[in-house]
């Protein structure tokens, strides 16, 4: 089988799916069908072919994937003691953690994520909540869990920090007194659901402090590193753009967005760009895949290149906060690289599929958390559908130039055709997906891609070498960021432009589950048919 990973891949995707719709008791009811029905089909296969296939070994693989990714999902959504009064309200207390990330706002208040938590009730609360008499939770459970302290099972938010003494870093060790509560549902069809967005993260529960102070340093900490450089470079862009064009730069490069207005927000959003404002495989590619090619072309050695572009990607993806496109882009650059380090060939969706893998088995709610899905969604539609539909045109395409309907096209009309017809593909794929999380969809996205796409290699180049040359001169990072500048400033324009031409936002509703799935169920018989053609073909 040539790409095991995927069957294994889709296995825990639908093994997770059904941990989502069914209870626990339906889930592995289902899980032993499912065996029960593939030991038939191995007792049917060898009377009929009396033959060995390693066929039954993957069946076996991808039902035990299966299983893991209903395990998993069931996990992560364990509720314990702590969770289950959070459900009912927030508890005050200490918080004892090391830093992950830092954002620090114009006011000076941090946004800062904690791994590795404890928290610690306040005794004067616990009397409160003994008197109120919490209903499913009895006092004593109440008096033996919270006096002591209690590791948290994921991380923790902190929300509008005000520092007491010194400056924050990533890595450092600090305690903060506050209010710890649940992250909240989505209240409104259609608004971002912050609970999934922040459980596919890894964060479980957000913090309202009132007095933070740092334990205990980590100077030799990475992310400490990654948080200083990450700093500097805000600083420099601060100091060196006007507000706009700040905000925008900093939230394409650096993940931040929190500088950027709603109006700034809308017009990327209402014209089908807001995956410009994430950092995404695109940035990956270029600052891992620009600079090990450039060190191939200065001849140094395989190992001496897949090293420094590898740990230059890390470096990044820890300053811009490792969100899942860039978890994601990450470990597939690192397989290409391995690819490129073994002279092997290099397979999209197979790298594609370990990174789901990690993915999901890392933090199962990543599943529902729609930029991780349409993500996922367009590399599974350039990696699969993209080269099928491409052949399957190129046959047509000379066909008609052997009957002679029309004559053979330029260079640059071939490469104008081939980007309008992969941009349709694309969003052929990922509009569904769109539609069930946003309820909208811009029709004019797939002609602003033709050019957006290809300007964001310059444009991200002039960024890093702005935010590079900002440690020696202002002036030289000003000269460096124009180029940025320029096309951010085209960038509005045009959208400003596109938002007035009629039908530039089509609101569509939330279509169903069923309808998305059918609509992806043909989109695989397709790519089956296409795999069937080439090798009738062949």
């Amino acid at each position: 089988m040539r790409r095991p990973l995927f069957l294994f891949f889709i296995g825990l995707v639908l093994g997770e799916a059904a941990a989502i719709f069914l209870n626990r008791i339906g889930f592995f009811v289902m899980a032993l069908f499912l065996l029960i029905f593939m030991i038939f089909c191995f007792i049917f296969y060898r009377k009929v072919r009396r033959e060995q296939s390693l066929f039954f070994i993957y069946e076996v693989l991808c039902w035990f994937f299966f299983l893991m990714g209903g395990i998993a999902f069931f996990r992560a959504s364990y509720f314990n003691e702590i969770d289950r009064i959070l459900s009912k309200k927030t508890l005050t207390g200490t918080l004892i953690g090391q830093v992950e990330y830092v954002r620090q706002n114009a006011e000076g208040e941090y946004q800062i994520t904690v791994r590795e938590n404890s928290f610690v009730v306040n005794e004067n609360h616990l009397k409160d909540g003994i008197k109120k008499n919490l209903k499913k939770c009895s006092i004593s459970s109440i008096k033996s869990n919270l006096r002591q302290t209690k590791k948290l099972p994921g991380k923790c938010r902190l929300v509008k920090i005000p520092v007491s003494k010194g400056k924050i870093y990533p890595g450092d060790f600090i305690t903060c007194t506050g209010k710890l509560k649940a992250i909240e549902e989505q209240t409104n069809p259609g608004e971002f659901n912050t609970k999934i967005y922040y459980y596919s993260v890894g964060i479980r529960y957000q913090f309202f402090g009132e007095n933070l102070t740092r334990k205990r340093e980590s100077p030799l900490s990475l992310h400490r590193i990654a948080g200083s450089v990450r700093e500097k470079i805000d600083a420099i862009y601060r100091h060196i753009l006007s507000d706009t064009e700040y905000a925008l730069l900093k939230a394409i490069f650096l993940g931040d967005k929190t500088d950027l207005s709603k109006e700034q927000k809308h017009l990327y959003e209402e014209n089908g760009m807001a995956h410009l404002l994430a950092v995404s495989g695109l940035h990956v590619s270029i600052v891992g895949g620009m600079l090990f090619r450039f060190l191939r072309k200065k001849g140094r050695s395989y190992a001496f290149s897949c090293i420094v572009g590898s740990g230059i990607l890390f470096f990044y993806a820890i300053m811009t906060g490792f969100g899942n496109s860039v978890f994601r882009a990450a470990v597939m650059f690192f397989c290409f690289l391995l690819a490129q380090y073994f002279g092997a060939e290099y397979d999209m969706i197979s790298s594609m599929s370990l990174a789901g893998i990690l993915m999901l088995l890392e933090h199962p709610w990543r599943l529902l958390e729609s930029g991780c899905v349409i993500s996922f969604a367009s590399i599974f539609s350039i990696g699969m559908i993209l080269p099928i539909a491409k052949e399957l045109l190129e046959k047509r395409s000379q066909n008609r130039l052997i009957a002679g309907e029309f004559p053979a096209e330029s260079p640059g009309k071939k490469i104008i055709r081939q980007a309008f017809f992969a941009n349709i593909v694309i969003s052929m794929s990922i509009t569904p997906l769109l539609l069930r999380f946003f309820y909208q969809w811009s029709p004019y996205s797939i002609l602003l891609n033709l050019f957006v796409i290809p300007a964001m290699s310059p444009l991200l180049i002039s960024a890093v070498l702005g935010g590079l040359l900002g440690f020696f001169s202002y002036v030289a990072a000003f000269l460096g960021c124009i180029p940025a500048v320029v096309l951010l400033r085209t960038f509005e324009m045009i959208f400003r432009l596109v938002k007035q031409i009629p039908g530039a936002v089509i609101v569509t509703g939330c279509p169903p589950w069923w309808e998305i799935l059918f609509y992806i169920s043909l989109r695989l018989v397709f790519s089956f048919y296409g795999i069937i053609v080439r090798r009738v073909s062949v």
